[in-house]
């Protein structure tokens, strides 16, 4: 069993857990919603204070129902506070994407070991500043040992 490091109700005040809503985080909403709950709580506090402090939330969530066949949803690019690789744009540094940290509606029909590691291993991608996909070499990303404690606990 893995020790929670913290509530719920402070994954929610940090802002990040996914989605607004009036009555705060359900993790019973649905498995992926479990082992986003699970991977927050229990991550190691350096970890979760570079998901929580990143500059400017750097990603958002796209969790999907299972039984949505498609739509259409804006994500606006993510402003950070200090400039990387971004455009000047009024003052601000601007992405000109978005990134988004999308979890299948499949992993609902996955063992809940399955969803827990891919919502740590994405998570991991966010909190260790990873490029985008076809922005760098993916293979190195892969290959990085962060958030590796997570999975061994």
């Amino acid at each position: 069993m893995r020790k929670h490091l913290r509530s719920l109700m402070v994954l929610w005040e940090d802002c990040v857990w996914p989605g607004g809503g009036l009555e705060g985080p359900n993790p019973e909403e649905s498995v992926r919603h479990s082992a986003i709950a699970e991977v927050l709580c229990c991550l190691p506090h350096d970890d979760y204070v570079r998901l929580r402090d990143d500059e400017g939330c750097s990603f958002e969530w796209f969790i999907p129902h299972l039984g949505m066949r498609g739509g259409c949803w804006p994500f606006f690019p993510n402003v950070p506070k200090q400039k990387q690789k971004q455009k000047h744009k009024g003052g601000l540094w601007i992405r000109e994407h978005a990134r988004v940290l999308y979890l299948s509606p499949m992993l609902e029909r996955r063992a809940f070991s399955s969803a827990l590691g891919v919502v740590a291993h994405e998570l991991a991608h966010i909190a260790l500043k990873h490029e985008l996909l076809g922005s760098g070499d993916c293979s190195a990303q892969e290959v990085s040992r962060g958030f590796q404690r997570f999975s061994k606990t």
